[in-house]
Formats: C-alpha cells, sequence, structure tokens
C-alpha cells in the first residue's frame, strides 16, 4: 500500500511540475502572433547595420501591434533571460526558452 501512495505522489508531482514548465495555450498563441510580428519587422530592416537597434525598433513595433500577447511573451522573454546568460540578441537558447519561432 505504501508503495502505491509513493508512486501516486510521483505522478502528481511529476504532473505538477510538469504544468509549471510547459506553456499553456495562451502563451503558445502570443509566441505565435510574437513571432509572426518579429519576422514580418525583421524583414523591413535587414538593410541596416546596426542590428541591437533594429531588434528593440522591432520589439517596440511589436509590443504596440499586439500589446496583451507582447505583455505574455516578455514575461517569458525575461524568465528565459535569466536562466541562460548574454542577451537574446547573442544567445539563441532564450530565444528557445520562449517557445518562440524566429527561425522561418
Amino acid at each position: 500500500m505504501g508503495k502505491l501512495l509513493a508512486l501516486l505522489g510521483l505522478l502528481v508531482l511529476t504532473y505538477v511540475a510538469v504544468g509549471l514548465i510547459m506553456p499553456t495555450d495562451d502563451e503558445l498563441r502570443a509566441y505565435n502572433v510574437i513571432s509572426e510580428c518579429w519576422q514580418e519587422e525583421v524583414k523591413a530592416c535587414e538593410d541596416r547595420s546596426d542590428e541591437e537597434t533594429c531588434t528593440l525598433n522591432v520589439s517596440k513595433s511589436c509590443a504596440v501591434k499586439h500589446p496583451e500577447m507582447y505583455k505574455v511573451f516578455d514575461k517569458r522573454l525575461a524568465e528565459c533571460s535569466e536562466r541562460y546568460p548574454g542577451t537574446p540578441l547573442d544567445n539563441p537558447d532564450i530565444w528557445e526558452c520562449t517557445g518562440a519561432d524566429f527561425a522561418k
């Protein structure tokens, strides 16, 4: 009986842990919307030599176009930036962590 309760407890703990790590449907929707916005905006500034300024402008533009979605994405970006060293500009692990797909 003790083994069954231990196994059941482990399953519940695993379910909760996975639920905290995996993004929700709203988060996935926000990541997709922001990913599409970034792709559109980056195409518009591909010729610029200052990548950091371009990225900042793209970020601001997407925040204005999709404010609620951007809040969700920005929260996840901040969490991922804390986990990985560097900045989103120089560490692709941060983008991968957010769940956004900017490689299309």
